[in-house]
């Protein structure tokens, strides 16, 4: 069975009760994203349980590249996060309306709107301006542009996996004491 079909067999186990976990999952459960030409433009995930007694925090992908949002999930997932995906800003924003994030990462360069123009349409929504936004990008040059529009924090490609959730739990961390302030 491919890596899909097991994630959503799991899934499904998981939510019934059949088994506690599997080969796929380790019984912690999985989020997986079902985006496809078939399904329209909606982002949709399946959301199962994860362990009881922690807080799921959910973070938005959006990335034109479908190899690096699955990378992104993948890693992200396998540290517990609920991870939605969209593919360019359009989508990311319908997504962030629809089921408001804790964090969301998005690429620069992306068509229809980019990631610039995302983060700036967050920034003008008081709804969702709080949402902590960490870009990605290959140009260097551009930290300083996405951090001037409100972007929390700025990776370049390749993203390491170990630098990339450090950012995303330091953001999170800090929208949380945010809030108790």
């Amino acid at each position: 069975m491919c890596g899909w079909a097991k994630a959503i067999v799991c899934g499904a186990r998981l939510r019934v009760g059949r088994i506690s976990g599997c080969e796929f999952c380790h019984g912690e459960g999985v989020g997986v994203p079902l985006s496809s030409p078939y399904m329209g433009s909606t982002p949709t995930t399946i959301e199962t349980t994860t362990r009881i007694g922690r807080v799921t925090r959910s973070v938005l992908v959006v990335d034109d590249d479908p190899n690096i949002r699955e990378m992104l999930a993948i890693h992200l997932r396998n540290a517990g996060y609920v991870v939605r995906t969209a593919k360019d800003g359009i989508e990311g924003g319908y997504s962030v309306l629809s089921d408001r994030p804790d964090l969301v990462i998005s690429d620069v360069q992306m068509p229809h709107m980019d990631g610039f123009d995302f983060v700036a349409a967050l920034r003008a929504d008081r709804s969702v301006s709080d949402i902590p936004v960490i870009m990605l990008t290959s140009e260097v040059e551009w930290e300083e542009r996405g951090k001037r529009l409100g972007a929390n924090d700025y990776v370049t490609k390749p993203v390491r996996a170990d630098r990339l959730l450090s950012l995303v739990a330091e953001q999170l961390d800090a929208k949380d004491r945010q809030r108790v302030a």
